[in-house]
């Protein structure tokens, strides 16, 4: 399965048939981040079987992939909490990059249950983690740091802005 369960939502750049641009998953660490590990593993987990499930999947065929989605928002809940806290401006950036991508590394690591559903680990190393992790790894570099910038600067300075 490539990219996990969120995969779909990736669409093809025009200019640049190879690459992909994997907005969606990059919500999955920027909730971790702003609202906790517990909304992270939410975001992740209950997004990717519920996805799975409007598409035919169900949530059962790539169990293993919907709690890895989960464990990236919780690594990025438990590592922002942490990592954030007396950030500068700049620095949080940056962090907030690097949180992104190590939670993506670390959560889906979980996908090696693969290997007990039959896959090799070289296959599931090639084929399925390395691919999926690089895919994680641009959409939360890029996507990641701009989610939360814009959300420091709208919402959080301006909370009525959320109510209409």
């Amino acid at each position: 399965m490539l990219y996990g369960g969120l995969g779909f939502l990736s669409f093809q750049v025009p200019s640049a048939a190879n690459a992909s641009s994997l907005l969606a998953l990059a919500i999955i660490p920027f909730f971790g981040i702003q609202f906790g590990s517990v909304a992270g593993f939410l975001t992740g987990a209950l997004g990717n079987a519920l996805l799975e499930q409007l598409h035919g999947g169900g949530f059962t065929l790539f169990w293993n992939w919907t709690i890895a989605d989960g464990v990236v928002g919780m690594m990025a809940g438990l590592m922002g909490v942490h990592v954030l806290e007396y950030a500068s401006a700049s620095q949080r950036v940056i962090r907030v990059a690097v949180i992104g991508v190590l939670a993506a590394v670390a959560g889906l690591t979980f996908t090696v249950t693969d290997v007990l559903m039959g896959n090799r680990f070289l296959d599931w190393l090639s084929t399925s983690y390395l691919p999926a992790v690089s895919g994680y790894g641009v959409a939360v570099l890029l996507f990641v740091p701009l989610l939360d910038q814009v959300w420091r600067r709208n919402v959080a300075t301006h909370p009525r802005r959320l109510l209409g």
